[in-house]
């Protein structure tokens, strides 16, 4: 009767070690999955980020080529965004990236504007709302030639 009291008691401890061992595997491994959700994100949306400062790149070198105003071209194509006087465009976006206006945005992307000496220069940046985190930052010059 005592020997099969002592082998109840082992295979207990050994069934609690077991349960304790995989609950802690379990809990590294659901922090790493939340760590990996979350790295995701933050590559998706540095993705849309770069992809939208490609197009308002191509933007601004198609309007220096044929000499159209780059900040017109840019309200025609992101029509809710604003133009500032200092030549700075504010572009919103949502969590899809989807332009939308400053209240329903997540993301903005703004684009400073400047010409000089026949080089059109914008600066892209593009920033989380929420805490402000820069995402993607980008500097484009275009030569313009002689616009005659």
């Amino acid at each position: 009767m005592q020997n099969r009291h002592s082998k109840t008691s082992i295979f207990l401890m050994e069934f609690i070690v077991s349960i304790l061992l995989f609950s802690i595997a379990s809990a590294v491994c659901i922090q790493l999955f939340v760590q990996t959700h979350l790295k995701s994100k933050a590559s998706v949306a540095t993705t849309h980020a770069v992809v939208e400062a490609q197009n308002a790149a191509e933007i601004l070198r198609s309007t220096a080529i044929n000499g159209n105003d780059v900040l017109t071209e840019m309200c025609e194509i992101y029509p809710l965004a604003t133009v500032s006087e200092n030549n700075v465009l504010t572009i919103y976006f949502d969590n899809d990236f989807q332009s939308c206006t400053k209240d329903a945005a997540i993301y903005q992307e703004k684009l400073t504007y400047s010409y000089e000496n026949n080089l059109c220069t914008l600066t892209i940046f593009t920033t989380k709302l929420t805490d402000g985190e820069e995402i993607f930052s980008m500097p484009v010059q275009v030569y313009r030639g002689d616009t005659k």
